[in-house]
């Protein structure tokens, strides 16, 4: 047992003796027996030669342990030891290591001792422009040339090679006179400002900068710019610094002004068009009087820039007050209301002066008298349209009667409101131009569809006599006082309170004459009295005298007399109540049994309403 404890003691001192593993990132698995070789070794299954090559690399040059890299590193040894043949990942024989090693210097270990993010360029570079022809002369080269936009390819080697031994005439068109210089971009458009006829840089920059292509048509366009022969119709007076559009627009103006006529729409469309400008919604180039304003407008300053200042923002108002101006001094065209809303004008003047309320008999078209206004200039306000019109109104029924002849009328109910028309209303109310109003308390004025007044009496209000009413222009403002006087008859006190008699006679098919006279009462909004309700409203007001036929309503109201035994009538009112009749029908009328015939029969309405 001690000696098996000692051999375990020296076997663990032996363990730990053992010297330390550097830790290089990754493990080595598959290690069988102590002393045993590893497999599955993931340095050589990525394609590294070694271990101890895989460290230098990483060591010295910053390489990883991927496939990747350790193409990159075979490569790199390769190179420097001068293997010929076709380095690996290339696409073509002509890169080779040789090739490679040429890129790399020809120092000892010039390819292995690079940087891995330097080598990987040389790399690509040799395993790309070999295959080119004639390919870029050196991988410095290549790095100047891509610096200037330039990539890995035939025709920008070959395009390089074109800046690099540019001619004079071609260099004068690179900045600096060296398009070896310059990036890409720009030499290829140096080859194209040559091809069209530029000799200098600054004038084809200048050129594609306000516009121009580089093109043998532009640089003939752009060199008449630079003459003085358009300036005057450019902004500034200087056609040589606008843009191609607006020279072009300037060109379309002359041709127009050298025929001696105004602009045409087209023209001036021709140069919104060219400009990229726009036209103001309000206007509309196709109408000869927004034309005409657009014309005005541009005057003599025929410049792009003021022809597009004329079009692009319009004052609608004054564009609508030159239209109306134009009509008004004999254009072709219609002022409408809506048209003078649009000039500015308020809607109750515009509707009055767009209509036909003028005249003696007010039916004629206002605009005659307003013409004069409208057609002195395109400056006219609403306030002066209004005021032309308010002094027409006004001379117009200046000589119009203000006092109205007296009217007399039966109307009127004790303590009652009875509205009724005054008859005979004045004519300056039943003007549609002017507006009444009432000064005196129970006359009132009403309007009707077509905005003429009537005068309206309240008795409840007014009980006859003098009355006063103020007329006003609707325009303007100017006052007449209109004065007037109406005498009211009162209805008499009975039918103040609702009583009116009526007559039924009794003749042949006159059948039911009580009947006929609740039918009567009734279509004027009463009823057919009673005995008691008759006596009662004789013994107030003595509404039928002594001795009078008379008919009426049962003690119940019922005014029926088809069924015999009622006591419905009176041979001579007023008879006592133990003397009154039953009234029958027949084909001749019966009252107290005596045949009826021939005889009228007085009733008396009550609840009349008061009229």
């Amino acid at each position: 047992m001690k000696k098996m404890i000692a051999t375990l003691a020296l076997f663990a001192g032996l363990f730990l003796s053992l010297p330390a593993t550097a830790n290089d990132g990754f493990s080595v698995g598959g290690v069988g027996n102590f002393g045993g070789e590893a497999t599955n070794n993931p340095v050589t299954e990525n394609g590294w030669p070694d271990l101890n090559t895989f460290r230098q690399f990483r060591d010295c040059c910053s390489y990883e342990n991927t496939p990747a890299d350790a193409t990159l590193a075979n490569n790199a040894l390769a190179a420097d030891n001068g293997t010929p043949g076709q380095a690996e990942g290339s696409n073509c024989q002509a890169a080779s290591y040789a090739t490679l090693k040429l890129s790399c210097g020809l120092t000892a270990n010039s390819c292995q001792s690079k940087q891995r993010s330097e080598m990987d360029s040389l790399n690509t570079f040799n395993n790309a422009n070999p295959c080119l022809s004639p390919g870029y002369l050196s991988y410095s080269a290549y790095q100047t040339a891509n610096g200037k936009g330039y990539i890995m390819s035939q025709a920008d080697a070959t395009l390089y090679g074109e800046a690099t031994t540019a001619s004079p005439a071609l260099n004068a068109l690179c900045p600096g006179n060296n398009c070896a210089t310059t990036q890409k971009s720009v030499f290829e458009n140096a080859k194209l400002a040559l091809a069209a006829g530029y000799t200098t840089y600054a004038a084809w920059t200048a050129a594609t900068n306000n516009g121009y292509d580089l093109t043998v048509a532009d640089y003939t366009l752009y060199t008449q710019a630079q003459t003085d022969t358009y300036d005057a119709f450019c902004a500034g007076s200087d056609c040589s610094n606008v843009s191609k559009t607006d020279f072009q627009a300037a060109k379309l103006v002359q041709a127009n002004v050298d025929s001696g006529n105004p602009l045409t729409g087209n023209t001036i469309q021709s140069v919104v068009t060219n400009t990229s400008s726009t036209v103001d919604s309000d206007l509309t180039l196709s109408d000869p009087l927004h034309l005409s304003f657009v014309q005005g407008c541009i005057g003599s300053n025929t410049a792009v820039s003021n022809i597009t200042a004329c079009t692009s923002s319009v004052d609608g108002a004054a564009l609508n007050q030159h239209v109306v101006s134009e009509i008004a001094g004999g254009a072709s065209g219609t002022i409408t209301s809506s048209l003078l809303q649009d000039a500015g004008v308020s809607a109750d003047t515009a509707n009055i002066a767009a209509g036909n309320t003028c005249g003696p008999n007010e039916d004629q078209s206002c605009l005659a008298q307003i013409n004069s206004v409208l057609s002195a200039d395109a400056t006219f306000t609403g306030a002066e349209i209004e005021a032309a019109l308010a002094s027409y109104f006004e001379t117009l029924l200046e000589p119009a009667d203000t006092v109205v002849a007296d009217a007399t009328t039966s109307a009127g109910c004790a303590s009652s409101s009875t509205t009724f028309a005054v008859p005979s209303p004045p004519a300056i109310c039943a003007s549609v131009n002017w507006n009444c109003t009432s000064n005196t308390n129970g006359i009132s004025v009403t309007y009707d569809d077509n905005g003429k007044g009537n005068i309206v009496a309240d008795t409840l209000l007014f009980s006859g006599g003098a009355y006063t009413v103020t007329a006003t222009t609707k325009l303007g403002g100017a006052t007449r006082t209109i004065t007037g006087n109406v005498n009211i008859n009162q209805l008499s006190a009975a039918a103040g309170a609702g009583y009116k008699t009526g007559s039924q006679p009794a003749w042949w098919r006159n059948y039911n004459v009580i009947e006929r006279a609740r039918n009567a009462c009734a279509n004027q909004g009463g009823s057919l009295t009673t005995y008691a309700e008759l006596q009662a409203a004789n013994a107030t007001y003595n509404i039928i005298g002594n001795g009078t036929r008379t008919i009426f309503a049962d003690a119940s109201g019922n005014a029926s007399a088809s069924t015999s035994g009622r006591q419905q009538c009176s041979e001579s009112w007023p008879q006592g109540p133990h003397s009154l009749r039953w009234y029958t029908w027949a084909r001749s009328q019966t009252c107290k049994g005596r045949a009826g015939f021939g005889r009228n029969f007085t009733y008396v309405c009550k609840d009349i309403p008061c009229n």
